[in-house]
């Protein structure tokens, strides 16, 4: 996977698409209904973007990976990440 190697163009690719996703979906119109910030729980979140995507637009986003190395470096990333099981999470 080019996120082990650090590879950024890859990053700056997968945010935005995983925007251009969120665009195409209405999610806008979604946020400007809500009357509090919104929640994403990402599961098995690895190291990937997605839950930088929401961060950008400040979103509240949790994730939950079970392998400990992935966990460590999505937390370095400044990712709010647990290593737990989804039975085991609490959001």
């Amino acid at each position: 996977y080019s996120s082990f190697k650090g590879d950024n163009n890859c990053w700056r690719d997968n945010r935005l698409l995983f925007n251009g996703l969120l665009e195409k979906i209405g999610i806008a119109d979604l946020e400007t209904s809500l009357s509090r910030k919104p929640r994403v729980l990402d599961v098995d979140c690895g190291t990937e973007d997605l839950m930088e995507v929401f961060r950008f637009r400040d979103w509240d986003a949790v994730g939950i990976e079970v392998n400990p190395y992935l966990a460590e470096l999505s937390r370095q990333k400044g990712r709010n990440v647990n290593c737990e099981s989804l039975e085991d999470a609490f959001f």
